[in-house]
């Protein structure tokens, strides 16, 4: 998805597992763009007409490009949602058997997102030339942490991602007041000193 402006004073930034440019090279299809606004918390209210009109000029967009696409939206959340289905495209692309089958790709933008995440711009010149905002390196694991912390379940994706992380030993440590700032959203609240010991709380 192309850099959009939400407005003069609202920058949609990629966010957490589709994170910009760290996940174009990452090695991983991820199905989900996750936008976060950053700043003060906007209304449902506030964000709904202009998260509709991008995700119908995405759809026009590639409906102009021939492709057969559905769109199905969820704008009544703090989460703004909408699933974009190509019907038909994994089978023209001889990905898979079935005519029917879709790719879908989801794309999120999260009105109330937890304070202390940092950002940064990169050019990316990979299939297209995309100036993207996203988190930084520190803030990205601290919402993998986050993620691998909340969930009541380990998901695969999560585990794969950290991997991939902790593995580059130029990464940086995680934004760990965004780090507590995220979970204190959902309910856990941590001291300094228990936030930097991350490492242990991935582990239990």
């Amino acid at each position: 998805m192309h850099h959009c402006s939400y407005a003069s004073t609202c920058r949609p930034a990629f966010s957490r597992r589709s994170s910009g440019r760290e996940r174009l090279e990452a090695g991983r299809f991820s199905e989900d763009l996750d936008f976060s606004l950053g700043g003060p918390a906007a209304s449902v209210e506030t964000v709904r007409p202009e998260f509709v009109r991008i995700v119908t000029k995405v759809r026009k967009t590639f409906e102009a490009e021939a492709y057969d696409v559905d769109v199905r939206q969820r704008t009544d959340s703090v989460a703004q949602s909408a699933f974009l289905g190509f019907p038909g495209l994994l089978y023209d692309l001889g990905l898979s058997p079935h005519r029917a089958q879709k790719l879908s790709v989801k794309i999120e933008l999260d009105t109330n997102s937890p304070s202390h995440a940092a950002t940064e711009t990169s050019l990316v010149r990979r299939h297209v030339l995309l100036n993207l905002l996203h988190y930084d390196k520190p803030s990205l694991l601290a919402m993998k942490l986050h993620a691998l912390i909340h969930r009541s379940h380990v998901k695969g994706r999560d585990v794969y991602d950290l991997i991939w992380y902790l593995s580059d030993p130029a990464w940086p440590q995680p934004n760990l007041l965004l780090l507590r700032a995220s979970l204190a959203q959902t309910g856990m609240h941590l001291s300094s000193e228990q936030a930097a010991d991350w490492r242990k709380l991935i582990a239990e």
